[in-house]
């Protein structure tokens, strides 16, 4: 009975990580599959980020957490500022108002989409149907990749043209 309470407040635990993060989509690896080489289906955690045009280093894993899972069809990508701090919610009471909205707004460094993809010729093509941003649900990206041994390299274009730069990502293959 105690390992089932146990096990019971661990997936209650995991159930509201998932939903408190904003993911709230489930997920299933499949840890047998084994996938080629040049397949990007698996899980990738972030190296860096690096502006295609100046090759200026933005961001790499001492700034960003981040992890990118493809299926077969489908993908989730996650992806946080490391530096974000959580204050329990009486001492955020007792901050002033401007500080109330500095602390939930370093809180909104997370970035999270999903939906569907197809990986292929060396075009990686998204369409989102799920984001943390409302005005990319339903948005197609277009970048260019590539899989070098443990890593995936993506190159994604600038989104519009007064947005940020395009930016080649770096990540390596967990599973």
């Amino acid at each position: 009975m105690l390992l089932g309470k146990r096990l019971s407040h661990v997936g209650g635990v995991v159930l509201g990580l998932v939903l408190g993060i904003g993911i709230g989509v489930p997920m299933r690896v499949n840890r047998t599959a084994s996938a080629a080489p040049e397949s990007i289906v698996g899980v990738w955690g972030f190296v860096s980020e690096t502006d295609m045009e100046t090759g200026k280093l933005l961001n790499d894993q001492t700034l960003i957490e981040a992890m990118w899972v493809f299926t077969k069809r489908h993908y989730i990508v996650a992806r946080m500022q490391k530096n974000r701090k959580s204050l329990p919610p009486t001492e955020v009471e007792r901050l002033p108002p401007a500080e109330q909205v500095r602390y939930y707004q370093q809180l909104m460094q997370y970035a999270s989409t999903a939906g569907e993809y197809t990986a292929s010729g060396g075009t990686l093509r998204r369409t989102w149907q799920i984001s943390n941003g409302p005005d990319l649900i339903g948005q197609e990206s277009v970048g260019k990749y590539s899989v070098e041994g443990d890593r995936l390299l993506v190159e994604l274009p600038r989104r519009s043209p007064g947005g940020g730069p395009g930016v080649r990502l770096v990540y390596r293959r967990l599973e």
